[in-house]
């Protein structure tokens, strides 16, 4: 007689984790491959790929987004952070093992209509920041009034490759980046002091600010007390406000290509 184990296509003996993790990669395969779309979630779909179709041609007119976000709703454990993340991996066409994830999700969509439209938006590029709120929280973002924008804040530093623990850090990075000469700038800091940016960057307005004044010495051609003045304003930091971190994503967005 058959047992159960014998019966099955997955390995019922295979890791199952009950919270889904955005950022766990691992898993991901399996999670897409294991992904039911039920008709509440086929309903919901089917609008948001219409309303992210409608932007993307909208935006190809010279139109301005018709739709600026969308809001996942549900009971706790109902999936929508099990949905959010499917969309994420899909949308951006991301690939394990060289496969595209995109091609184990879509055929789950039984409305042809419905998949024709995925696959029409999974053509143009897209980019997904994806995290969880409460694990990038720390002491300095804990009790002020702008909580939310330092998080967002930082999760943006840290997609564009700049040190996200410390904002004042980053904004001298992308400046540097701004001026194109922040890879100059890390090639010439390796150079002169034997580490790279990326492991000295905690310490370079602190300890670490006589390594630093150097590689500006050289890289901007400036004196010492230019750069160590120069370190001095990026140390006393500037505001934030979600107009200014909606102007910079934007900025960033400008930049892209979006003609394929």
């Amino acid at each position: 007689m058959a047992d159960l184990k014998s019966i099955l296509v997955n390995d019922i003996e295979r890791t199952i984790d009950g919270v889904i993790k955005a950022d766990d990669r691992a898993h991901i395969r399996q999670e897409i491959e294991e992904y039911v779309i039920t008709q509440e979630v086929a309903k919901h779909l089917d609008k948001l790929i219409e309303g992210y179709r409608e932007s993307i041609e909208g935006v190809r007119r010279g139109e301005n987004y018709p739709y600026n976000g969308v809001w996942i709703s549900g009971y706790f454990g109902s999936g929508k952070s099990h949905l959010l993340k499917m969309l994420a991996y899909i949308l951006e066409n991301s690939s394990v093992g060289g496969e595209p994830l995109a091609e184990l999700f879509v055929p789950k969509i039984s409305d042809q209509i419905q998949q024709a439209n995925m696959r029409k938006v999974l053509e143009v590029p897209a980019r997904s920041i994806l995290f969880n709120i409460d694990q990038e929280a720390d002491a300095r973002t804990g009790s002020d009034d702008n909580a939310l924008i330092y998080i967002f804040e930082k999760v943006f530093n840290r997609f564009l490759g700049y040190f996200p623990y410390d904002r004042n850090v980053a904004q001298f990075e992308r400046h540097l980046d701004d001026e194109a000469i922040y890879e100059k700038f890390k090639k010439e800091y390796e150079e002169i002091n034997g580490s790279s940016w990326e492991e000295s960057r905690k310490t370079a307005f602190s300890i670490g600010q006589k390594k630093l004044v150097r590689v500006l010495e050289k890289s901007l051609d400036i004196s010492e007390n230019d750069a160590r003045s120069m370190i001095e304003q990026y140390r006393k930091g500037s505001s934030i406000s979600v107009e200014s971190l909606a102007g910079r994503i934007r900025e960033w967005l400008d930049k892209q290509d979006i003609s394929s």
